[in-house]
């Protein structure tokens, strides 16, 4: 009885340990790297996959891939259980209660990365009066709170993160550490680097379903058996290895130079104990061993400055070169034998050599770096623009001299100051376009007052050709009304000449109830002549610190958007719709613009902002409307801007349309 038992039981371990023949639908994300890539062939690859497919193949469990571009797109279907599988997520008490997670395979650290330029901000307490960037459900929407931060700013993608944060237009992001390394090498951003203390460290796994979760014993099972054969090793070092690129920079050649010279004293130091050596044969040589390889230390260290385009030089407590590099001797049209012994006085013209030296004795008052950009002129009388970084070092054990590295940064500026140009002239064909939309505006709001004018004129006529004699009376009430519609044509080029002349640059204090009545005495003739129902509801005593007219310009650039959607997707006038709310919350003021025009299509969603994109014709739209918005928010006014699809239900009607939502700091 016992022998029949023991078989049935190992008959059912063996129909438990065998993976069911199901096919799985497993979601990998398009971009994501290391964890998720996709291969030349276009199929997936990166350390989750490639560690997924190693568990799958020894448990042969049948599976296809589920290519989507975002995470939210994955949690969407596995919510769903249109898909059964994610083989790699970080793991979390939310997530716990809506999948079922795997043993971890590893783990990874939220972290905080800079423009590089911002050398104010080097830990957590530094960044509470910059903008930082986060990605929409990441982890770092929550890590990141007002209490770090007072502008906190939202993405739809880490792509457009890492762009924002490349170009300078926020200060900093919060993502996790790897994907974001990988991108900086793969991508050579320059402009990004790492600073302070990992914010979190999350352990990630495989996650399942709920209604799969028997699928956990069979995957960590082969988790544990990958890991033991030395396999996980191999595959983690393939997408996790640190194999950087050869670049020299200002850190790290002080850091090389103080490593040599600490060797250089560790060999000395050894030479000097080395009582033993009683011989005279054996001291002889082993001081030609230690000065044989001071010597190639030496040409080590000349053979890593040499290697770099940056200017090298280094100065003693005179202001005498002692030595530089071969880039620094093409920049003086001289060889390093003509250079050292000489001061920059007898190298340069009298006026550069005067900003020289006064860069080097602040740097030897103050003891520390000094970093400064300078327009110099080379031999053949070419202006280039250096930036310069001079820092005290010691030279002969006593005496402190200056260290000091300078780079052509000529290219850099001339981009950025394309840049601004081109800046200069997207606001230049925003405000031509706002005009030409003006226009339209000031042409549907006369229409009304010029009709009912000639109504009245037209009757006087006829009654002076009919009639012999008018009233007195019925003069005078055509006067008064000719008069009153001609004070509100009055008012109304007021109202557009306001907007027009109004300053661009002075911030001061307005109410949002104040600017919303502003907007809609300027969208009124255009909004009644598209049939388009304004429905707004704006709390009292919402002050925000501004310059009104932008403000203004990046509603209207909305508010004409809104307009166009609906006059071009809603054929049903009386279901267009633009709802506008202004609400407090927490020390920022939240301005909503929704429309009932149907939605922005999901595809073009994270380009919207961008300049020149434009989904119109090209005699109606010039794409630059809402991209001059979101300059205005974010970089005018240090406020957020986000856009998304919503359905809703307005009197008993389901609609579907865009929604702006714009977040401004209030007034202190």
């Amino acid at each position: 009885m016992a022998r029949v038992f023991l078989i049935a039981l190992l008959c059912v371990f063996c129909l438990w340990a065998k993976a069911p023949e199901k096919t799985y639908k497993v979601v990998v994300l398009e971009d994501w790297n290391p964890y998720y890539t996709l291969n030349e062939d276009g199929t997936p690859g990166g350390f989750a996959v490639e560690l997924f497919e190693k568990a799958a193949s020894n448990l042969d469990l049948k599976y296809e891939y589920v290519i989507v571009k975002s995470w939210k797109e994955a949690h969407n279907l596995l919510h769903e259980e249109k898909a059964h599988i994610i083989p790699n997520m970080g793991i979390s008490e939310e997530r716990s209660a809506l999948y079922s997670f795997s043993q971890p395979t590893d783990v990874f650290e939220v972290s905080l990365f800079k423009y590089k330029k911002l050398e104010n901000i080097n830990s957590l307490k530094d960044i509470k009066e910059h903008s930082v960037g986060v990605v929409i459900k990441n982890v770092c929407t929550k890590l990141i709170n007002e209490d770090i931060t007072d502008t906190k700013i939202t993405f739809q993608s880490f792509n457009r993160l890492l762009a924002a944060l490349n170009t300078n237009e926020i200060d900093v992001l919060c993502y996790p550490k790897s994907p974001v390394e990988r991108s900086i090498k793969e991508l050579k951003l320059e402009n990004i680097e790492p600073f302070g203390e990992p914010l979190k460290i999350i352990q990630r796994g495989m996650a399942v379903v709920k209604s799969e979760e028997h699928l956990l014993n069979l995957l960590d099972r082969e988790i544990l058996r990958v890991k033991g054969d030395g396999e996980y090793q191999k595959i983690y070092d393939k997408w996790f290895s640190d194999q950087k690129d050869i670049q020299i920079d200002f850190e790290q050649l002080l850091f090389i130079l103080a490593i040599i010279a600490a060797v250089g004293a560790v060999i000395f130091y050894f030479i000097m104990q080395k009582k033993w050596l009683v011989s005279k044969t054996q001291l002889e040589e082993e001081i030609k061993r230690q000065t044989a390889g001071i010597e190639n230390t030496k040409e080590l260290l000349f053979s890593v400055i040499n290697a770099t385009e940056d200017h090298i030089f280094f100065k003693d407590k005179d202001l005498k070169y002692l030595g530089c590099n071969s880039s620094f001797e093409k920049f003086t049209g001289k060889t390093a034998e003509q250079i050292i012994g000489k001061t920059d006085f007898e190298l340069f013209d009298k006026e550069q050599a005067d900003i020289f030296r006064k860069r080097d004795i602040q740097t030897l008052q103050s003891n520390t770096h000094q970093l400064n950009e300078q327009t110099v002129k080379y031999p053949n009388n070419k202006d280039l623009k250096l930036q310069i970084l001079k820092s005290p070092f010691k030279y002969d054990g006593k005496n402190t001299g200056v260290l000091g590295i300078s780079r052509d940064i000529t290219e850099l500026t001339n981009l950025k100051e394309e840049q601004l140009k081109q800046q200069k002239l997207l606001f230049t064909q925003a405000k031509v376009s706002a005009m030409g939309e003006m226009l339209g505006n000031i042409a549907h709001q006369w229409r009304q007052p010029l009709s009912v004018i000639t109504t009245y004129i037209s009757g006087l006529m006829l009654d002076m050709e009919f009639k012999k004699e008018l009233s007195r009376q019925k003069v005078t009430e055509c006067a008064d009304n000719v008069l009153d519609q001609c004070s509100y044509l009055s008012k109304t080029i007021d109202d557009f000449r306001e907007f027009f002349m109004a300053n661009t640059v002075h911030h001061k204090e307005h109410e949002i109830a104040q600017l919303i009545g502003k907007l809609r005495n300027l969208l009124k003739g255009s909004m009644e002549d598209s049939f388009i129902k304004c429905v707004v509801n704006i709390e009292n005593n919402i002050s925000v610190n501004v310059n009104e007219n932008m403000l203004i310009q990046a509603f209207l650039n909305i508010c004409n958007n809104a307009k166009d959607a609906m006059n071009q997707n809603v054929s049903d006038t009386n279901r267009r719709y633009l709802f506008i709310d202004a609400k407090k919350s927490k020390n920022n003021a939240v301005i909503t613009f929704k429309d009932s025009g149907g939605g922005i299509n999901e595809d073009i969603m994270e380009k919207i902002f961008d300049p020149y994109f434009t989904t119109k014709h090209q005699f109606v739209g010039t794409g630059i409307g809402l991209y001059m918005s979101h300059q205005i928010i974010t970089k005018h006014l240090k406020g957020n801007i986000e856009v998304f699809n919503v359905e809703y239900e307005y009197e008993r009607e389901v609609y579907k349309g865009a929604v702006f939502r714009i977040t401004i700091p209030l007034s202190s």
